[in-house]
């Protein structure tokens, strides 16, 4: 076999940047060292635990029921605090949406490499939709086995969504809307979405369908864990600042011949809110619990939600965001989309003082989350981000 150099020169890096995707379709057989994990990094089945154990599930329906709703707030509060992961059913997002969804997300990383490198940046900072391979391509020394698409989904403005991939068209494109018809829909969008799911998604933009729909359900989630914390229901929202960042990631994992050797993604917490995920039917994402990673099994019509940094922060460290990867296989690809629902640009970001006291002392510093996101990007790793910000007092990270 011959023996690829990972040389950090950009040069070196050139031939990897137009994603993992077309080495995979080019009939590449070997896992070229530049994806090759550290020892310590790599796939260790000992220290993954068996099936067994999974992270809780939630029915959101329980929200709406007023006799319930105390008992779903604290299995959303205990959630955060043990696991900082569960999955959501009965969400109010309808199936056609989230399938739509993952159909066109498909269709995208199908199109030809050529097409989708038309949104290539070389900066993980930019705003503009971004079409891109591994974390940080320019600054990873080792690569994840994963290409993406990175848009932001707030504001919906006409001048926001033209930038969005014009292919797939149903990606962005309507097909016969009208705005008066799109307003009542999405006004009565959870009151009747078994009425309007194939009306929904045939008469307006795909991706904007599923960022109002998950956007409002990041809306109901921040009010309960709101409530859960003992604060107001609109509170942790406010906290976000306005407008507050929300964007769209869209993952592929091709499959890998070595899948002991690379990782689809190394080992973080998010850097925002909350982050909703959708995943499709294969296994991937690993959740670090106690010192084993514990896998995350797809649950049709589920969305796992996850604790992002922000707000371990305003919560004074009672909600934990984890570590989290994504492994690969050998036999198809895996798609994932997220959608992270984060702090305006410019929101300074601490411990929020009703949860403080001479007990519960501030065990983070204050920072803008801009600031903070600039850490975040230069390198994925694990926790380390959060630490950087941690007072003197003992925090758990």
């Amino acid at each position: 076999m011959g023996v690829l150099s990972a040389s950090s020169t950009v040069e070196h890096k050139r031939p990897y940047l137009r994603g993992v995707k077309v080495l995979v379709d080019g009939g590449m057989d070997i896992v070229p060292d530049i994806y090759i994990q550290p020892e310590h990094q790599r796939l260790c089945k000992s220290k993954v635990c068996p099936d067994t154990q999974d992270i809780p599930v939630i029915d959101l329906r329980e929200l709406s029921n007023s006799g319930n709703r105390p008992k779903a707030i604290a299995a959303i509060g205990q959630a955060c605090q043990k696991w900082g992961f569960f999955q959501v059913t009965n969400h109010g997002v309808p199936v056609a949406t989230t399938e739509k969804m993952k159909e066109v997300a498909y269709e995208f990383f199908e199109l030809p490499v050529e097409e989708k490198m038309a949104y290539h940046a070389t900066s993980m900072s930019s705003k503009m939709t971004m079409y891109g391979t591994s974390f940080n391509p320019y600054e990873d020394k080792t690569f994840d086995w994963r290409d993406y698409l990175r848009h932001s989904c707030n504001p919906l403005s006409e001048e926001n969504v033209s930038s969005w991939p014009a292919n797939p068209p149903s990606y962005r494109q309507a097909t016969h809307s009208t705005h008066t018809f799109l307003r009542f829909a999405s006004l009565h969008f959870y009151k009747s979405s078994k009425a309007y799911s194939v009306s929904v998604c045939t008469s307006r933009e795909t991706a904007v369908n599923y960022s109002e729909a998950v956007g409002s359900l990041c809306k109901s989630l921040l009010r309960a864990l709101s409530e859960s914390l003992g604060l107001s229901p609109e509170f942790l929202d406010a906290a976000f600042g306005t407008p507050n960042e929300r964007f769209l990631l869209l993952n592929y994992y091709p499959p890998c011949p070595d899948p002991a050797l690379a990782l689809g993604l190394s080992s973080h917490s998010d850097v925002g809110g909350i982050t909703i995920l959708l995943q499709d039917a294969t296994s991937g994402l690993q959740v670090l619990n106690d010192g084993q990673w514990i896998p995350v099994k797809p649950l049709p019509g589920a969305f796992v939600v996850n604790v992002g940094d922000q707000l371990q922060v305003l919560s004074n460290g009672k909600y934990k965001s984890v570590e989290h990867r994504v492994v690969l296989n050998s036999e198809c690809p895996r798609l994932s989309i997220a959608l992270f629902y984060n702090p305006s640009f410019n929101t300074v970001v601490s411990p929020v003082e009703e949860l403080l006291d001479e007990s519960h002392p501030p065990l983070y510093k204050e920072f803008t989350f801009s600031d903070y996101k600039k850490r975040f990007y230069a390198k994925l790793d694990g926790k380390a981000c959060i630490r950087s910000v941690q007072t003197t007092v003992e925090a758990s990270s």
